[in-house]
């Protein structure tokens, strides 16, 4: 959300600009937007083409052959590069340090840390000063960072690396800003903060709550940029640039055939948690029919522990996905049915199509669906839901 939020931002500022996401959720061109904007199918191609022999000349090395992640942050680097951007946004995959984006040491790099929890804990450590260990190392000698408050044991962690990097580091107090978000039906009102600037009553097109922090780090972003690149942060463009932004699959409200669906790619407890608490503040007194699949090797006891509560009814699917960088598989449903305290009773359903056609019947038009989760389940099923407004 912080990279599309700073992409959306620069780009309506005038700026090429190329965006970086991962994964994507229906299409590989997200991964490599120019503008927002998906390049074509056939440049895409004609892209790819470019770089095999390279592909073919590394996997030939003693580097061995490139994952699928690789080539494809490669490939955005190179249509960037191509394309001649004025700014590359590149959202990095897992962790950092190790990370395939975090091939740029540049001093002119930025570097964003959003809030940090639990996730990814075998390849990222247990702990989250561990975590943040390892995204601290996006840090680019005598470069600039900029993160949300976090935890003291966190800020340390991030604190020590940009000493040792010799880098700028500024803290972005989300707590203050958090404080004054306003929930309407429109959406979200808050007052931005930071290095004493700031604007009254942002508003953007969301319910979700969290989205304030991302957006004033995208925020802190460009106008650490502007101060820096010396162009001017215009305060109407920036509030007419927010309030149209709309980044799907997260809290994303559709109506289809007079429902309403909402969609979240929350896929960890912190993230879960921060759903759940815009949900509840949105829409106080709706009855949720949830469809949920969790990624294998995710933490759903706590996950589940958190949707309990908010669910009138609960549907539990499978995805197993294999056109992405790895075979994505979901946890199998019954083990997650185990982890409910008796408040409701789960309904299994393993193919998420009639999953989604089983909850979308019982849900009534006064009434929300929910799909959470993973962004690999909402992926898969994107398309059927379009296929109940065309029918």
């Amino acid at each position: 959300s912080t990279a599309f939020y700073t992409s959306s931002l620069l780009s309506g500022l005038g700026f090429k600009t190329g965006l970086h996401v991962s994964p994507h959720l229906f299409d590989i061109r997200e991964r490599m937007q120019i503008n927002n904007e998906f390049i074509s199918e056939k440049e895409f191609v004609t892209y790819i083409e470019k770089i095999k022999p390279f592909i073919k000349k590394v996997s030939r090395s003693s580097h061995g052959v490139l994952t699928y992640f690789e080539v494809l942050v490669a490939l955005a680097f190179y249509i960037f590069q191509d394309k001649k951007v004025d700014y590359a946004v590149m959202e990095t995959g897992l962790g950092g340090w190790y990370d395939a984006t975090n091939i740029v040491n540049r001093a002119d790099k930025l570097s964003l840390i959003t809030s940090i929890g639990l996730d990814h804990t075998h390849v990222l450590g247990d702990t989250v000063e561990e975590i943040a260990f390892q995204k601290a190392k996006i840090i680019a000698q005598n470069g600039t960072v900029i993160t949300q408050e976090n935890t003291k044991a966190i800020r340390d962690v991030i604190t020590k690396e940009a000493k040792q990097k010799k880098a700028q580091l500024y803290f972005l107090s989300t707590s203050k800003i958090l404080s004054t978000v306003k929930v309407t039906p429109n959406g979200l009102f808050f007052d931005y903060t930071f290095k004493n600037n700031g604007y009254k009553k942002i508003m953007i097109s969301t319910h979700a709550v969290y989205q304030a922090e991302n957006v004033s780090l995208a925020l802190a972003a460009v106008g650490t940029l502007s101060q820096r690149d010396g162009f001017t942060m215009d305060e109407k463009a920036i509030r007419s640039i927010l309030k149209k932004a709309n980044f799907q699959g997260r809290m994303e409200e559709l109506n289809v055939k007079g429902k309403k669906i909402i969609l979240d790619g929350a896929h960890n407890p912190q993230k879960m948690n921060a759903f759940l608490s815009s949900l509840q503040k949105a829409y106080p007194h709706k009855v949720f029919h949830f469809l949920v699949a969790f990624k294998k090797g995710k933490d759903v006891k706590k996950m589940i522990k958190f949707i309990e509560p908010f669910a009138s009814s609960l549907t539990i699917t499978n995805f197993v996905l294999d056109t992405q960088d790895l075979l994505h598989t979901s946890e199998d449903p019954f083990i997650i049915a185990s982890f409910l305290h008796g408040q409701i009773k789960a309904n299994i359903i393993s193919d998420y199509k009639k999953a989604l056609d089983s909850v979308f019947s019982k849900t009534a038009k006064n009434e929300i669906m929910i799909v959470t989760g993973s962004l690999y389940l909402l992926g898969m099923i994107y398309n059927h839901i379009y296929e109940y407004s065309r029918n």
